[in-house]
């Protein structure tokens, strides 16, 4: 028996995979409806995801789409998609995406552009013990490619600051490319790999879990673990289901829960692990969904969206141009932005009232996109806690997540080896084929 503890995408995925082997599990889920984090609403005519707005994906989560069922209900994104935006000096610009759009832009200067595209002939020294991706980056491409490329990459992706993540346990595959080739650019041209593409879902990112949900025999709701302890060789949970305590002894346990959640389950076993889980810090973020006639944006949205570096004093983090991405996000003759707001490089922005935040979005995207009129629609999402951060407090995960594989309990979640959707659903993959091999 395998008890899987957390019915996020990694909790459905290996039950799944699990189920569709044949193997014996529960999917023990403390809320009313599965997901997680990934949640998409449908007001009037509009698509809106408040969690994550798309997934990239690679053959691997492809061929996994197919087998479930889901890969016909996949909504790939426009080829604008391709091109982003970056605030800089008044006006979003293009942000180069080869060597010759970067020789052909303005957008880096002169100094800048040399230190790029000399990168891979020159020493630019190498990662020290828990070097921040500000430093790493700053060495390999200056100073302008972290103010604008990458803090508000990081900023609209993570909900990070490069100044306090860790380069190796953020980007290790860059530290990885440095140690081997002296260049992260060398690097990236020796291990070049298929291209990635961003799809949706057509009725928003909901309908994979959904869809996943919907096929499980074994998920149980409204069921909260309480403690998780070790019986020699088995393992017993014990939760909460509609009041009433239960007991279950398994063999094997999946762990998907954030890193604050876990530290609960594991408190009474495990101790020693609940400072550490507990100061695994997880930013606030807010989204606002705004939409506007379509003929009252002056501005062409011809891209995936824009960000906004902290060095330009911008209200939010960027935008993505959700309408321009994927087709059926609103009406036809509407326009509609998706917003995030907070993060950890503007965490205060994230506690105004609800109304003042809707307004300073409102007024932001109306001077920027050049908006002579009031929304249409417009709706805010907030979670108090979002991506969890690999920074100083996160480098003791590995170590806990090592100490609880040797007790037959797996941990597949955010809190370590990779926070995208997309890392999510290989390492529950990962995790089911060694449990079943063991």
């Amino acid at each position: 028996m395998i008890v899987i503890i957390g019915a996020g995408i990694s909790g459905l995925v290996a039950a799944w995979e699990l189920q569709n082997k044949g193997a014996e599990y529960i999917l023990l889920e403390c809320g009313a409806s599965p997901g997680g984090y990934i949640r998409t609403e449908h007001p009037k005519n509009y698509v809106l995801d408040c969690g994550p707005n798309s997934i990239l994906c690679d053959d691997e989560l492809l061929n996994f789409f197919a087998k479930t069922g889901l890969k016909e209900k996949l909504l790939p994104a426009k080829e604008v998609s391709k091109s982003r935006f970056i605030y800089k000096n008044g006006s979003y610009k293009k942000l180069p995406s080869n060597p010759l759009s970067l020789l052909t832009s303005d957008f880096f200067s002169l100094k800048s552009k040399v230190k790029v595209l000399t990168e891979p002939f020159r020493n630019s020294g190498t990662t020290v013990p828990n070097e921040t991706l500000s430093i790493f980056f700053e060495r390999h491409f200056g100073k302008e490619v972290v103010d604008y490329a990458l803090s508000p990459f990081i900023a609209g992706i993570y909900n990070g600051d490069p100044a306090k993540l860790l380069a190796e346990q953020t980007f290790p595959s860059l530290v990885h490319y440095e140690k081997e080739y002296g260049s992260v650019l060398k690097g990236f041209l020796k291990n070049a790999s298929q291209r990635r593409k961003s799809y949706n879902f057509k009725n928003g990112m909901q309908e994979m879990t959904d869809g996943l949900a919907a096929q499980l025999n074994n998920l149980w709701l409204n069921t909260k673990v309480l403690t998780l302890k070790k019986e020699g060789q088995k393992i017993i949970i014990t939760c909460e289901q509609n009041g009433m305590q239960k007991s279950i002894l398994c063999d094997k346990v999946i762990l998907t829960l954030p890193a604050f959640a876990a530290a609960a389950v594991l408190k009474e076993e495990y101790p020693q692990f609940y400072s550490t889980l507990t100061n695994i810090y997880y930013p606030p973020m807010a989204l606002v969904h705004t939409a506007y006639k379509k003929d009252k944006v002056k501005t062409s949205l011809n891209g995936f969206g824009a960000l906004n570096p902290k060095k330009e004093n911008l209200f939010s983090a960027g935008s993505i141009w959700t309408s321009s991405v994927f087709d059926g996000r609103c009406p036809e003759d509407e326009i509609l932005f998706a917003t995030f707001i907070g993060g950890s490089q503007s965490s205060e922005n994230y506690n105004l009232p609800d109304e003042e935040l809707k307004q300073a979005v409102h007024k932001e995207l109306a001077v920027n996109f050049k908006i002579n009129a009031t929304p249409v629609f417009q709706r805010l999402s907030r979670w108090e806690r979002t991506i969890p951060q690999y920074d100083i407090n996160s480098l003791e995960a590995k170590v806990i997540v090592s100490k609880l594989k040797a007790d037959n309990i797996y941990t597949c979640a955010t809190w370590h080896g990779g926070v995208s959707l997309g890392d999510s659903i290989k390492k529950s993959l990962k995790a089911t084929e060694i449990i079943l091999a063991s």
